[in-house]
């Protein structure tokens, strides 16, 4: 098979796409958040990110216990995970660790950051290279991913949601499907991805998850349906362990908050730009409670190619080259958009 001899030796393009990340990053959002012991940003935050700082200094101090991820004096007495400080538990662990060896003030969200975009680059331009093998394009379009306004608004207002790089993986196991298969890797690397999704935030954990139902769909539908079932569900009990071991399931919660429905997405998420862009009148925009957590604009250029890719697609008759394989993908958008716009259904201002 043609999986034997392949050699992609493409590491200056991702040093390039990687390069590209790192110089947005710092374009974007200064040096200044770079400095380990510059926190004064932090502290001094509007939004959230100072929450997120007070869950790593109160972890810090924490004795170690189990489950790994708890953090005590926050809440009196009470002990709960650093999962629900969104505090990027899994580099709250690693900077616990080495804690002796850092200075008394000590932030790490800033090369979180920084991470973050270069990932960012890197699997795009990755990604777009195994659909074209062409490396110019690949850089040309990783710029795109690294240009995300979701991404942008993201990052230090709840910085844990914005590790897209995650996304990015799941969709790159999920093309190359033929290659994992054959070479016996497909469940460990989704194993592998599930439980960092859930050491990062459990906002990635469904996402993840559909791409592995979609994954394994073919194969749950076949004659052999009970191996692809079994690939299903060896990644859901390890990352239900691993969910237990940070602490997710530690104490009581009480999630009958009253708040459901408010952070849904709105059907024009995708063009509606909130007045962030230059395109900041069109149809529908909408002021209802927590319309932000759901800011999803694709931006102008995206916008467009999206047009020119639909002009394409009718003008040449694509559609009518719909194969098998590509039914997975397409539950997969299904399942998305009609569980991100439950249960109060909007466009716009109007709730339909």
């Amino acid at each position: 098979m043609k999986y034997k001899n392949e050699k992609l030796n493409h590491s200056p393009m991702l040093l390039v796409s990687g390069t590209i990340g790192i110089i947005t990053f710092i374009l974007i959002y200064g040096v200044t958040v770079l400095d380990i012991t510059n926190d004064s940003w932090l502290v001094n935050s509007t939004y959230d990110l100072s929450a997120h700082y007070i869950g790593w200094l109160y972890y810090r101090d924490s004795p170690w216990q189990f489950p790994i991820g708890l953090v005590d004096g926050i809440i009196n007495e009470y002990s709960f995970s650093i999962i629900y400080m969104d505090s990027i538990p899994i580099f709250a662990l690693v900077f616990k660790i080495l804690s002796p060896l850092l200075p008394s003030t000590f932030q790490y969200f800033g090369l979180y950051g920084l991470i973050t975009f270069a990932l960012q680059s890197i699997l795009a331009c990755e990604l777009i290279f195994e659909l074209t093998t062409n490396s110019k394009a690949s850089i040309l379009g990783s710029i795109f991913f690294t240009l995300s306004t979701t991404l942008f608004e993201r990052m230090f207002r709840h910085s844990a949601l914005a590790f897209h790089p995650i996304i990015l993986l799941a969709i790159m196991y999920y093309i190359k499907k033929d290659k994992l298969i054959y070479r016996k890797r497909d469940t460990i690397y989704w194993c592998l991805l599930l439980i960092l999704s859930c050491s990062i935030h459990a906002y990635f954990i469904p996402m993840v998850f559909a791409f592995l139902v979609a994954f394994y769909l073919p194969e749950i539908f076949s004659k052999n349906w009970y191996k692809g079932c079994l690939k299903i569900v060896i990644p859901t009990l390890l990352t239900i362990g691993a969910m237990y071991i940070w602490g997710y399931f530690y104490g009581s919660h009480n999630i009958s908050i009253g708040e459901l429905g408010n952070y849904n997405s709105n059907i024009n998420a995708l063009f509606n730009d909130l007045g962030n862009s230059y395109i900041d009148s069109l149809m529908g925009q909408t002021t209802s409670d927590g319309i932000w957590e759901a800011y999803a604009y694709l931006g102008a250029g995206i916008l467009i190619m999206a047009f020119i890719v639909i002009y394409d697609i009718i003008q040449k008759r694509k559609y009518f080259q719909l194969k098998k394989c590509h039914i997975p993908t397409i539950f997969i958008i299904i399942i998305f958009g009609i569980v991100s716009i439950f249960p109060i259904i909007r466009f716009g201002q109007y709730t339909l």
